[in-house]
Order: structure tokens, then sequence, then C-alpha cells
């Protein structure tokens, strides 16, 4: 797992070979007296999902991400990020529907008032993020979801190490089933993480896809998943 400063100033060229893969770190608590501007490039739809949150938090949260992401591709789309828009496929996967036919491709992940966002050229890709967290239920939870042999290497550790590998074979499957576009109907159990604590793969592969685990900040977990082998990342902090 990617661990220590990795974290860049970003490239104010924008430049995006087809082998690399961008990640952005985005927080999501910002001054409030800029909400309205990243509020004014949402698309009507994005307005009226953001005015529908019950906690004010929540909503500005929301509204920052989305206007973040508008931001961020509209610097490689070349294109105002108040026109950029999206289509989703069956299971919600986000994609850009304008400009047509851009080789842009991207996924956003967020967690308490952080924010990832994956942009690459052409290559399929998904990205999940979550803060480490007391779980409960996270034996049952990984009874369900992990395969038995991801399930013997959570009880063959720590109790100190258990629950951030927990996290870890969480963000890596769900990085898998975003970057695949089938969201939580393809089974967590038929796509198995080999490697974890330390550099993971996915098993099996029939389609090739790289997995990369890393620590975005202190307490937080994350994975990105992305077609191909041999891909560069950029990690982009602001």
């Amino acid at each position: 797992m990617q661990r220590g400063d990795i974290w860049q100033v970003p490239n104010l060229s924008f430049d995006l070979p087809w082998q690399e893969v961008h990640i952005w770190r985005v927080s999501l608590d910002q001054d409030p007296n800029r909400l309205n501007h990243w509020f004014q490039l949402l698309s009507s739809d994005e307005q009226e999902r953001a005015d529908r949150f019950h906690f004010e938090l929540d909503r500005a949260r929301f509204i920052v991400g989305r206007g973040r992401l508008r931001e961020i591709l509209s610097e490689y789309l070349q294109e105002a990020p108040e026109r950029l828009q999206f289509c989703y496929g069956d299971r919600g996967k986000p994609a850009l529907a304008s400009p047509a036919n851009s080789p842009v491709r991207f996924n956003l992940a967020h967690s308490q008032g952080m924010a990832l966002c994956a942009v690459t050229c052409g290559l399929e890709v998904g990205v999940d993020l979550e803060q480490i967290r007391p779980m409960p239920k996270a034996e049952k939870l990984a009874m369900r979801y992990f395969s038995g042999a991801e399930v013997a290497v959570l009880q063959a550790l720590s109790s100190d190490e258990q629950l951030g590998t927990f996290f870890q074979y969480w963000t890596g499957k769900e990085a898998y089933v975003k970057a695949i576009g089938t969201g939580l109907a393809h089974s967590l159990q038929q796509i198995e993480i080999h490697g974890l604590p330390g550099k993971a793969e996915l098993v099996p592969n029939p389609h090739d896809w790289s997995l990369h685990c890393f620590t975005p900040a202190p307490g937080f977990v994350a994975a990105l998943v992305v077609a191909g082998k041999e891909r560069v990342l950029r990690y982009w902090a602001e």
C-alpha cells in the first residue's frame, strides 16, 4: 500500500497522457462564503439534489465536491465548468455527456470532509475512500462480502491491524465495481484481493485491471482500480 507524502502541487499544464491516472484530493470543508460560487456551477438537477439534504454540512460538502469536480474536469477539457453535462450508467456510474466524444474518464469518492477524483484519458477507472472508524459489525460484513481467504487474513491480524485492513479490502472491492460500472449489483465475494496488508492485486483478473491501495491522509484509506497495467499515478493535492 502506498504510504508517505505522495501528494504534489497540481501541474498547471493539465496534460493527461494515456498511461497516466491523475488523483485529486479535495477538501470538502471550505469557506462558506465561497459556497454560492460552486452552487452556480452545478446543473439544475444537481442544485435540486443539493437542496434535498437535511443537514447543511452534507449540503455544503455535496456542493463543493460537485463544483470542484467540474472545475478539475474543465481544466483538462478546456471547457467552462458550468457547461459540462454528465450522464449515468444503469448502475449510476457517471460519465461526460458533453463535450461529446471526450476521451476523459473520471470517478469520484468522498468520506467525511475529503473527496478523491480520479481522471484518465480513455481508461475506465474507479476510486473509493473511507475514513477508518469503529465498525461494530465489521466481522458480519466481512463474512457476507469477503471471500473465505480474505476473512482468514483478517482473523489472523492483531486487533490494531484488523480495522484498517477491513477498510482496505472494502475500498478495493468498491473501487473495482465502480470501475466496471456495476456497483453493488456485482457480488463483492466474486473478486478477491490478495496481498493485504501490503501490495495488493485482484484475483481473478480476466480483464487485466490494476489495483492501487494508498493512504490519502492519516486516518483514511483509499483504493483505485484502472484498466490495464503499468499505469503511472499522479497525486495532486490542493
